[in-house]
């Protein structure tokens, strides 16, 4: 009787294995096909010249010219041309 609950057990989990991996395949199917509705091209990824993240043009922080992945980093070099 054991066994028959072991084997019941097993498969539902390998039946929601199996969900659920299509599930995430379809998500990222349907990502793809919504970004290349929008634009079809990768956005251009740009360097942080503070902490070295690489980060989408888009999402540049502007300071004095240059493009930086957050405000924490374009802080931090105006703390250190202040000081």
């Amino acid at each position: 009787m054991g066994r028959i609950f072991f084997f019941i057990a097993l498969a539902a989990l390998i039946y929601l294995g199996i969900v659920l991996a299509r599930r995430r395949r379809m998500q990222n199917v349907a990502r793809r096909t919504r970004r290349e509705q929008e634009g079809g091209q990768a956005l251009p990824m740009i360097r942080c010249p503070v902490c070295g993240t690489h980060f989408p043009a888009d999402e540049a922080v502007m300071g004095k010219g240059v493009r930086y992945c957050s405000e924490k980093c374009r802080d931090k070099v105006r703390a250190g041309m202040e000081g």
